[in-house]
Formats: structure tokens, sequence, C-alpha cells
């Protein structure tokens, strides 16, 4: 009889963690259920105490911000920072301390912005540069960070202009990361420019993307070659469009895909 007992304890644990990972609004033949599956076994993303995972939920920069970070966080810095949330004014304060320091966080958002729904056109900018990091930077990429980065390296990693000196350093702050820093910080309108071609194509690509600016346009450009974003049935991109929580987490899935293909080598 114990042993049954003990059985029957084991299996209602079991099937309780199975079950606890299902959301009851995102059945088996919700379009975007395979992503928040994976996800949410990967403790990436979360749902509400009530079950659901309301993927129509717009999601706010801050909330993205922590989504990026958790694609590449140490398991030491990201209990670093759940240990010590709540010392800091705001809850995503140390997310974006993080990526700052990682230095795929380029701009700087006041309290207000940051707190702000996620367009389209602001996931490209935030994802673009995280993936590059993965691609060139030396914790995930092909440069080692004991030695000088070629030049070739810098302009198609990071888009440094001439005259910008830029080293590698290994970070002594409280996170274990790596960063490449730049003498001369690009601004968020200088950061890149397209070519003449690649401006054509971007906007023979979608339809609703002139009015980007040329940075946003490269971010844009990048990340669709890649397979990252795409654009809708009748040619446009919808860039000031805010985002679900659904639609991020397919991106989140695609980075972490993007890591563990390897493709960044």
């Amino acid at each position: 009889m114990k042993k049954l007992l003990f059985l029957l304890i084991i299996m209602i644990a079991i099937f309780s963690t199975v079950f606890a990972k299902e959301f009851s609004d995102v059945s088996k033949d919700h379009w975007a259920y395979k992503y928040v599956d994976i996800l949410s076994d990967m403790s990436i993303i979360n749902g509400y105490e009530n079950g659901t995972f309301n993927p129509s939920k717009k999601i706010t920069k801050a909330e993205y911000i922590k989504l990026l970070v958790g694609t590449i966080i140490s398991k030491a810095d990201n209990e670093y920072i759940s240990k010590n949330m709540s010392t800091t004014k705001n809850w995503y304060d140390l997310y974006v301390e993080y990526a700052k320091e990682s230095g795929f966080l380029i701009d700087n958002y006041s309290d207000e912005s940051i707190k702000a729904e996620v367009s389209r056109k602001d996931m490209v900018k935030m994802l673009e540069p995280l993936i590059r990091f993965i691609q060139y930077g030396t914790e995930y990429g092909n440069v080692d960070v004991d030695d000088e980065l070629s030049r070739s390296q810098l302009e198609e990693a990071y888009g440094v202009q001439n005259g910008e000196e830029v080293k590698v350093i290994k970070d002594a702050s409280k996170f274990n990361v790596e960063k490449i820093e730049t003498k001369v910080v690009p601004t968020v309108d200088s950061f890149r420019e397209l070519s003449k071609e690649d401006n054509e194509k971007i906007q023979k690509t979608f339809s609703d993307v002139s009015a980007l600016k040329m940075n946003e346009k490269s971010a844009l450009l990048f990340l669709y070659d890649k397979g990252f974003v795409n654009g809708y049935d009748d040619g446009t991109f919808k860039p000031e469009q805010t985002m679900n929580r659904a639609e991020v987490a397919t991106i989140i899935y695609k980075v972490i895909n993007f890591i563990e293909k390897g493709e960044n080598k």
C-alpha cells in the first residue's frame, strides 16, 4: 500500500509539472504554441498565476530587454539579478545594466520610455545589436579576447567608421560578461549607413519603410537577411505596430535557435 501511495505521489508530481507548463489560452493549435512551449520549458518566459500566458498582451521595452538578456545570460549572472532585483529602483534596472555592459543595448531609455510598448521598429533596433554581439562578440563569436580585432571584422560586426579606436576588454563589473568598447561611441542615428543598393533593396522588400532612419533600415535588412523578421502579405513591415507576447516569443525562439545551431560561428 505504501509503495502504491508513493508511486501515486510521484505520478501526480510528474503530471503536475507537465501540466504546469501548459497555458490555458495557448492551445496546441495556436500558431505560437511551439515557441511558447519551448521557451516556457527553458524558463525564459513565464505565464501568470491563473495559468494563462496572455499571448495577445502587448509587451514593454523593459520586458523585451529582459527576454533578450535571457538568451545569453549565464546562470551565475541570472542568479545575481534575481537575488538583487529588490535592491534597485525598478525591477528591470539590472537587466538594462547587463544589456549595456554586454555591449548590445545602445540606446538610453528614460523610465517613461522603457515602460512603453515595443513597436516592430523598436524590436528590430534592439535585436540587431544582440545578434551582432552573438555572432561577432568575444563570448560567443570567433574573436579571441586577447587578440586585436581586425578592421574588417569590426566594420562587419559593429559598423565601425574610420578613426574609431576599438578594443576588446574583459568586464570587471558585477557581471561576468565581456564586451566590445569603442572610444567613439556611435549614436543611434549614425550607427551604420546603408549603401545605395541596400537602401533600394529594403525599400523594395517593404513598401512602408522609406521614413525609417538609415540605421533602422540597416538593422531591418540585417535581420531580414538572417530570417529573424518578415513582413506581411501586403508587402508592408508595419514598423509602428506594437508587438504582443506571442509575437515576441517567436523572436526570442529564433535567437535561441540561432545560438544553438552555431550560426553565429
